[in-house]
């Protein structure tokens, strides 16, 4: 059964941004937390004061050595996973013609292949328990067309459809799938915005603000609790309302 009171997360992708406040978030709330970068340099300043709570490791989805050692080194530390958030992304702004080829295959290679190769390593774990809860990290560009993220948003368009797939399949066995959809935070991608970029996109938004990654990362774990028990094959967007 799901361990809700103490999970077991086990999240992509720490080293900046919305996986790093979600990080810092599970920590700070007492749970236990398996925090991967590619560069684990980048975030042992989140698990200070947490060792006991926390293991680090390094974590390219493209890697399947790794994702093995993660799968294998989370077992033996804690012997389940409650939350596997898969966070870890790629992508960059331009126009589809001024795209090196070997970028857009870096996309699809990490926010696609490398997800669901993770995600089949994972899910013994979880048919062994009987439960869990999986988050694909989608994006408001699944949707909504935005120029300069046609293959950054058809990689995060795959992950809707994986995400509603999966649900069915793995419901009988206990295991909630969702996504979650930011909106335009602060990221990588928006801090090489100028401020009148990012002035455009909040005002396009019903709230007139951008989303913080805190908000992004709390929606994450309402997902995990009682109230979202029943919450599967869905997308929840965070976006200050860009999409309305």
């Amino acid at each position: 059964m799901m361990n809700r009171d103490n999970p077991v997360w086990l999240i992509t992708g720490c080293s900046t941004g919305f996986g790093r406040e979600l990080a810092k978030l599970v920590l700070e709330r007492g749970w236990r937390a398996v925090v991967t970068a590619r560069d684990p340099s980048k975030v042992k300043d989140i698990v200070e004061g947490h060792a006991d709570r926390a293991l680090v490791l390094p974590l390219d989805v493209t890697n399947p050595k790794q994702i093995e050692d993660v799968v294998t080194q989370t077992k033996q530390r804690f012997g389940r996973v409650d939350a596997l958030v898969n966070n870890a992304g790629y992508g960059y702004l331009a126009a589809i013609e001024e795209g090196e080829d070997d970028e857009v295959r870096a996309m699809f290679e990490t926010n696609v292949f490398g997800l669901v190769d993770l995600t089949k390593a994972v899910l013994p774990i979880m048919r062994e328990q009987h439960s869990g809860l999986i988050v694909n990290v989608s994006s408001i560009a699944a949707s909504t067309g935005y120029s300069g993220l046609s293959v950054y948003g058809a990689t995060k368009a795959s992950l809707v459809g994986f995400t509603r797939a999966l649900a069915r399949e793995l419901g009988r066995r206990g295991v909630t799938v969702n996504a979650i959809a930011p909106g335009f935070v602060d990221t990588d991608m928006t801090q090489g915005m100028d401020e009148e970029e990012r002035s455009r996109l909040a005002r396009r938004s019903a709230l007139k603000r951008l989303p913080d990654v805190e908000d992004v990362a709390n929606g994450v774990a309402y997902l995990l609790g009682d109230a979202a028990k029943n919450v599967t094959g869905t997308v929840l967007t965070v976006d200050a309302g860009a999409t309305a």
